[in-house]
């Protein structure tokens, strides 16, 4: 069986976080044509991609690091990375 959609206009992919299930964001979407949808509760494999390039970037940036000296040296390593410098 091949399911296929199509999708027309911007649309946002978001866990069920609180800020996302607002009213508030939800008006916000609303108001700029965006549809929202939702991950399954507790399925990471539903932003498979996301969750692939964060763990990623954890193991290369962080690696044995639990916390940065500042916020300034954590961006700029991120940079580094996500840059390959």
């Amino acid at each position: 069986m091949v399911c296929v959609a199509v999708v027309t206009g911007p649309f946002n992919i978001d866990d069920h976080g609180s800020v996302y299930t607002s009213q508030t964001f939800r008006n916000y979407c609303s108001s700029l044509g965006v549809r929202q949808s939702m991950t399954a509760v507790g399925t990471s494999a539903d932003n498979a991609l996301a969750e692939s390039f964060n763990a990623t970037l954890k193991r290369e940036v962080l690696r044995d690091r639990k916390v940065f000296d500042n916020p300034i040296i954590c961006r700029q390593e991120v940079f580094r990375w996500c840059m390959r410098l």
